[in-house]
């Protein structure tokens, strides 16, 4: 399945995602909608990862989204400079979004990728009739049925505030330099909390058994209660949580979710996206995902140049999957779960043989890229204050060291402007 599939096709809107029917983009007969969804670009706007407005799904009696596609005489109303021109009227200082038309199935659907802020909460500037309110500050609440409003509640005001103080700090982090010695890696009781991990699922072994990514993060001193309880363990997921694609990084699922003697975890057995991951108290973090391209039903059209499943890897699914997996392990480490030190041990297994690919037809290696190694394992040791500041160019760093062992050429630049596309909502 694409990346820009996996939105539209996503089911139902929640927090970061919204449906809208088609509409043309034309303020003489569609300025009330056109108000709407600059509302929702504003609220967008105020969270930590931004969200995505599909505009072509149609939304049933139960919420569920409908993909109808655009109308043809609507889509070609439609350009980036027009939606900004008039955005940019309704924001202060600015909302970050960019617009694509996208054709999925045989529809069109234009797709609007919010960004979140870079330093301070997005304010309305001026009013729109009963819609926009000059001086709101617009958010998506965390309860109750996916909405964009104005700021009413405690809850939703106080996790604005923590995000504007977390994104202080990342600028306050850069400025941390000073280096310390090394710290004791107390890796015997990490290891003990691991011991018979494998055996806690049938899914995980299942997991093993194919392509797949391994993550693992600790800090690098044994504190067996660093997170004071199972609560907060859960708290600490759902806000570090990256949101950037359709599948969310971790998959987290309340309804399912377990508890443990000292730890939280969560198995997903979805076709697509198997996955298992543990959290501890001691912030120990571990995870298991199979890869999408053991399978060709999660990439419409086949695999690319007629390569089998289980065959080829990914260019950008392996990027993104690193982006995301730094990124989170960065909101981690700012949180405190990871201490001033921490571990970074990720692995990717069932290389050997594999050549990589873009999933598009429309890019190209330009050579066989080919594997000789089963497992393709990187371990770091990290300083908190160094490593938030660079998590994306860390990642982006290993997605290179990975290319090399496949014998791929690479330029930095492509990939770094196909990851900063990445971190804005694009693919």
């Amino acid at each position: 399945m694409s990346e820009w599939a996996s939105i539209i096709l996503a089911g139902s809107e929640d927090r970061n995602r919204e449906f809208k029917a088609s509409f043309p983009w034309d303020r003489s007969t569609d300025g009330e909608t056109m108000a709407k969804v600059t509302k929702t670009i504003l609220a967008m706007s105020n969270l930590r990862d931004g969200g995505h407005i599909v505009i072509g799904v149609k939304e049933d009696s139960n919420g569920h989204g409908i993909p109808e596609g655009m109308q043809q005489n609507h889509g070609t109303s439609y350009s980036y400079d027009l939606v900004a021109d008039f955005v940019k009227q309704y924001a202060e200082p600015y909302a970050r979004f960019s617009l694509d038309i996208v054709q999925e199935q045989g529809d069109t659907f234009v797709i609007l990728s919010v960004t979140g802020f870079d330093e301070v909460p997005v304010v309305c500037r001026k009013d729109y009739g009963d819609i926009l309110h000059e001086g709101r500050v617009y958010v998506r609440p965390q309860s109750g049925r996916p909405r964009s409003e104005a700021v009413a509640a405690y809850v939703d005001m106080r996790e604005l505030m923590d995000l504007a103080a977390e994104k202080r700090l990342r600028k306050y982090v850069e400025m941390l330099s000073v280096a310390s010695p090394p710290g004791d890696n107390d890796e015997a009781s990490f290891d003990q909390q691991l011991e018979g991990f494998g055996q806690w699922s049938e899914l995980v072994e299942r997991i093993k058994e194919q392509g797949h990514w391994r993550i693992l993060v600790r800090p690098t001193a044994f504190v067996k209660e660093r997170i004071p309880s199972l609560l907060e363990c859960e708290q600490l997921v759902n806000k570090c949580q990256v949101r950037h694609r359709g599948w969310y990084f971790p998959h987290t699922d309340a309804s399912r979710l377990q508890r443990g003697l000292e730890h939280i975890e969560l198995p997903t057995d979805f076709h697509l996206h198997p996955e298992a991951w543990r959290l501890y108290q001691s912030g120990q973090f571990i995870f298991w995902r199979a890869l999408g391209e053991n399978n060709l039903e999660g990439f419409p059209g086949g695999s690319p140049h007629d390569v089998q499943p289980g065959e080829w890897l990914g260019v950008l699914s392996t990027l993104f999957e690193l982006s995301e997996a730094y990124e989170f392990t960065a909101r981690l480490a700012q949180e405190g779960a990871l201490s001033d030190r921490f571990v970074l041990d990720i692995r990717l297994s069932g290389m050997r043989n594999r050549t990589m690919h873009f999933a598009s037809h429309n890019r190209s290696m330009g050579m066989r890229c080919t594997c000789i190694e089963e497992d393709l394992p990187r371990v770091n040791e990290y300083r908190t204050a160094e490593f938030v500041p660079q998590a994306r160019e860390l990642a982006l760093q290993h997605f290179l060291w990975i290319t090399e062992r496949f014998q791929c050429p690479g330029t930095k630049q492509v990939f770094k402007r196909d990851q900063e596309r990445f971190f804005e909502g694009r693919y």
